[in-house]
């Protein structure tokens, strides 16, 4: 016959195991009140030799395990599923967004020369009409920036990649994307101007030391034949020379200039 012993302050019960059979001696509902289960949700739990009491805990706790209790377990706050105490949430796959988007929000206004985006959004506007050369920026970070002026953005291919490898001169109401694959390493991966007019530099030409277009190249001398495209006009700097047995076709419509 194996005997388990519940103890509670100074009382000993004792209940007997019959025939290796777990039929537990004690009758807990009309017993000896010796655990003083006087509230709803008491319960009893082992600490690997004895049986202790766990007095029920407050509305919305929930039966925690904890290795430094005496009983090992405890009634704690449930684990939140808010995601907006966890700093450093993780996907264990592709995130689905259900048929739902994803938000985004209009950061503080930053100041140009050399921006801090911070984390209070993903959208900002640049103020003041300082050269930006850099932004202050944690990797990883996709935003956007809407320029209130003109200024300078100086292309750099590590700290600010700018399409054509070339500066851009901002305008009111300019926006541009960007995404930083390092610490303060920037790559402007879209760029729109509020006139609708392509970016200065995208089309190529001929740079300066600085990354300025001064100017576009052509050739002196045909290679080949060519058509002037049509509802376009072509202004070629010259001196020009059609080679021989070279052809341009230029429509009715259009204009070819040597200037």
């Amino acid at each position: 016959m194996a005997t388990t012993t519940f103890t509670d302050n100074s009382t000993v019960i004792v209940a007997s195991w019959l025939n290796d059979v777990d039929a537990l001696v004690y009758d807990i509902f009309n017993g000896p009140d010796t655990f003083a289960l006087h509230a709803k949700g008491d319960v009893l739990a082992s600490n690997g030799s004895t049986i202790q009491l766990v007095n029920v805990g407050s509305n919305n706790q929930v039966l925690t395990a904890d290795s430094s209790e005496d009983a090992g377990v405890k009634w704690a706050a449930a684990a939140s599923g808010d995601i907006v105490e966890d700093t450093t949430p993780q996907l264990g796959g592709p995130l689905d967004p259900n048929g739902k988007f994803i938000g985004m929000d209009k950061g503080e206004d930053v100041p140009s020369g050399t921006p801090t985006i911070g984390t209070d959004g993903d959208y900002f506007d640049v103020s003041g009409t300082s050269t930006i050369s850099a932004f202050t920026v944690a990797g990883n970070r996709h935003f956007f920036c809407q320029f209130d002026g003109a200024l300078q953005l100086t292309h750099n291919s590590t700290d600010l990649d700018l399409p054509g490898e070339a500066n851009i001169t901002t305008a009111a109401g300019d926006v541009a994307e960007f995404f930083s694959t390092g610490t303060n390493d920037v790559q402007c991966v879209n760029y729109t101007k509020a006139d609708g007019t392509a970016v200065v530099g995208a089309s190529g030409g001929l740079k300066d030391d600085g990354g300025n277009v001064v100017g576009v190249e052509n050739a002196v001398t045909t290679a080949g034949n060519f058509t002037v495209t049509n509802g376009f006009n072509l202004v070629t700097g010259g001196p020009f020379t059609i080679a021989s047995t070279h052809v341009v076709t230029v429509g009715t419509d259009e204009t070819w200039t040597v200037v």
